[in-house]
């Protein structure tokens, strides 16, 4: 049973939410510019813009949300293909309506990249695992 130090040093949910919120919008903007600046040196990494709004939402929690890991995942999705849309848009339309209207042409790295950046958001976004509580 938690003594009542413990349970007065748990946030409130509505707390966690905010907090992870911050640290998602941070690491969006971090993570959109080092993708940014990785194309200008050769280099495609699609998934670092999720991946990186997951690990800012995950620090500044602080702690264990599931809830938190689904927000991410699915924030992450239009980051993703916002992403790749600014700086690869298709050559016939280069509008976004566009570009969503015919994601199934992207090829499969690109997929690859976004799908593998979705879910390391979703996982980083969860925070810190919960730890073992051991009885003596």
């Amino acid at each position: 049973m938690p003594s009542d130090k413990q349970s007065s040093s748990i946030p409130s949910q509505t707390v966690v939410i905010f907090r992870g919120a911050i640290g998602m919008a941070l690491g969006a903007a971090f993570g959109y510019g080092l993708y940014r600046l990785m194309l200008q040196y050769g280099f495609y990494a699609l998934a670092i813009p999720g991946a990186i709004m997951g690990l800012g939402c995950g620090f500044a929690s602080r702690v264990y949300s599931p809830r938190l890991g689904l927000i991410c995942g699915l924030a992450a999705i239009p980051l993703t293909l916002v992403s790749e849309w600014w700086h690869f848009p298709f050559v016939a339309d280069s509008s976004l309506s566009y570009f969503l209207g015919h994601l199934t042409e992207l090829k499969a790295g690109t997929w690859i990249l976004g799908v593998l950046g979705v879910l390391l958001a979703a996982w980083f976004g969860l925070g810190r695992p919960p730890e073992p509580v051991y009885e003596q």
